[in-house]
């Protein structure tokens, strides 16, 4: 970032943004958010790549929970802010959050973010969680993302008890 300028910085972060590249834009949207912490813009996408940050996802809700309070902000604050809702297993306050990105866009969503199945996926999750007393997670991994399907045998890939580098006990 050193001779880089800010508005260079900004440029290329943003590009980074728009092609979904929310770990690597992370660390620009962070210096940018540095300089100008009450940016709405920067607060969202800053908050948004945190999201894709393995052990940030409590933390950039304080962000974009921040952008959604400013009026005219990018109504993609709002889709991201209900992604953060929804794996804080808040599912009820992320299908609002989903259902007004819709309103602001006026049906026309962009088709990356699949709104209307997410909205789905809350509504799936609060049933599910209402089944269950205690989850409890008996093994956890951090993995590169390219790496995922790597802890899967075989034999998990063909619809088999799973035996990889996963298992939940539910109880």
């Amino acid at each position: 970032m050193g001779a880089q300028s800010n508005e260079e910085l900004k440029e290329e972060a943003n590009k980074m943004f728009e092609n979904e590249q929310y770990v690597e834009a992370t660390k620009s949207f962070l210096h940018l958010l540095s300089l100008n912490p009450t940016d709405v813009d920067l607060n969202f996408k800053y908050g948004a790549c945190l999201l894709y940050n393995s052990n940030q996802k409590n933390k950039a809700l304080r962000y974009l929970n921040f952008a959604v309070t400013v009026e005219n902000v990018d109504p993609r604050a709002f889709y991201f802010r209900a992604k953060g809702l929804h794996f804080n297993y808040q599912f009820d306050d992320a299908r609002k959050s989903y259902v007004e990105y819709q309103k602001l866009t006026q049906g026309k969503t962009d088709k990356r973010y699949e709104v209307q199945r997410q909205i789905e996926m809350c509504d799936n999750g609060k049933k599910l969680l209402s089944t269950f007393t205690d989850i409890i997670v008996a093994d956890k991994k951090e993995i590169d993302q390219s790496k995922f399907f790597r802890i899967y045998s075989e034999n998990d890939r063909r619809g088999y008890p799973c035996h990889g580098g996963v298992s939940v006990e539910i109880g």
